[in-house]
């Protein structure tokens, strides 16, 4: 069921890249890059001991924005384009190797320059060929499931050594998590330095028929969003116990949204989320009370979606305002700073896919997936529609 979930991310991740090389029409060649980077990261909970990694990627990125009538000239010109991403650890029977593909966009600064810099982001999927098994693996309390989610985040420094050719040098930041759909799920953050080569076959682009840019509008009105959303996840801690069902969740909210400039929208509202594994715990401990109420999760929301044509990318902060089974039952068990985050902060991120009129319409109808956390530990995935107007 989780393998299945998360290759949906990966479909709407691909589609948006897909949107884009699409809307840009470039006959330029890519830029190709390939970079080798090491890192380590502790061992297991409760253990001090590091592992070493060493991966190995290869980017292929379209540069966009070349026309000054393009669309992506709001956007910053980014390069858009794929990367792939290999590795191994230096604890193999407990971590074995990893394999990822991943949409990647990529901001060039000073590009025209002999030096220069760039920022990296790229979301998508890993394979990992040992995950957590009670049997075979029990000792890998990081990663869970043998697909997760990938996300990493990079800044470059390059020289140029010939106009076709750069050396590159920076620091990269990798995360994979399954969000909480199978535990254990510490998930596994790596700090690591990379060296790598830029090259770039074609630095001159052809001249491009002139052509009438087709702008965004603007939109200053207030609008109103409601939102259902369907959620999956184990009821467990983030590494016990494991082997456990898989229960739903059912969110409902309603906002109220702006348009910030072109590109940006921000809402603030009300979300309410009833835990179908809260429930399902009072009603076999027969605990007293309203057991629909002390199972729903009540928070105010506040958020920032990105627009980008038919889809978004959307980053929700919810400050909890009612949480009892939760606050009760496992809060109580948690050292005192993870109490006092994961009683009132909620995150929200994923990318959304408007199925009817586009990201700048005045009404508008999403289809979103999107990961959820309890202060910074993973809660549920989810699947949204809403419908703003």
């Amino acid at each position: 069921m989780h393998h299945r979930l998360l290759f949906i991310i990966a479909v709407l991740i691909a589609s948006v890249q897909l949107q884009a090389q699409q809307s840009e029409k470039i006959t330029a060649q890519p830029v190709f890059s390939a970079d080798y980077s090491m890192g380590t990261f502790q061992h297991t909970e409760g253990e001090r001991e590091r592992i070493a990694s060493h991966f190995v990627s290869f980017s292929a990125l379209l540069k966009t924005g070349i026309h000054p009538q393009s669309f992506f000239v709001d956007y910053g010109k980014p390069r858009i384009g794929v990367s792939a991403l290999g590795g191994v650890f230096s604890n193999r029977a407990v971590y074995g190797s990893v394999w990822a593909v991943y949409p990647t966009w990529q901001f060039e600064f000073f590009s025209d320059k002999q030096v220069g810099w760039n920022i990296k982001l790229g979301t998508g999927l890993a394979y990992f060929s040992r995950p957590f098994d009670k049997f075979d693996n029990p000792s890998n309390f990081l990663i869970g499931s043998s697909i997760t989610n990938i996300t990493e985040i990079a800044a470059n420094a390059w020289v140029a050594l010939a106009p076709q050719l750069q050396l590159q040098t920076g620091v990269s930041l990798y995360h994979f998590s399954n969000a909480h759909v199978r535990i254990p799920n510490i998930g596994l953050n790596k700090a690591a330095i990379r060296f790598g080569l830029i090259y770039t076959p074609n630095r001159e682009f052809p001249r491009l028929s002139a052509r009438a840019r087709i702008l965004t509008p603007r939109d200053s009105a207030f609008h109103r969003e409601l939102q259902f959303s369907f959620g999956r996840h184990e009821l467990a801690f983030t590494t016990l116990p494991v082997d456990g069902p898989s229960y739903s969740i059912f969110k409902l909210g309603y906002f109220s949204t702006k348009r910030l400039q072109r590109i940006h929208e921000i809402k603030i509202g009300l979300a309410a989320a009833f835990y179908n594994s809260y429930f399902t715990y009072m009603k076999f401990d027969q605990s007293d009370g309203i057991r629909f109420l002390q199972a729903t999760q009540i928070k105010l929301v506040a958020g920032h979606e990105f627009l980008i044509r038919r889809f978004g990318f959307t980053t929700d902060i919810g400050i909890i305002v009612s949480d009892p089974f939760y606050r009760k039952t496992i809060l109580n068990k948690q050292s005192f700073g993870d109490q006092w985050l994961k009683s009132f902060l909620s995150a929200r991120l994923g990318l959304q896919c408007y199925v009817f009129g586009n990201a700048f319409s005045a009404q508008k109808v999403a289809l979103g997936l999107f990961a959820n956390t309890h202060g910074t530990t993973a809660d549920y995935l989810e699947f949204s529609a809403s419908f703003e107007w």
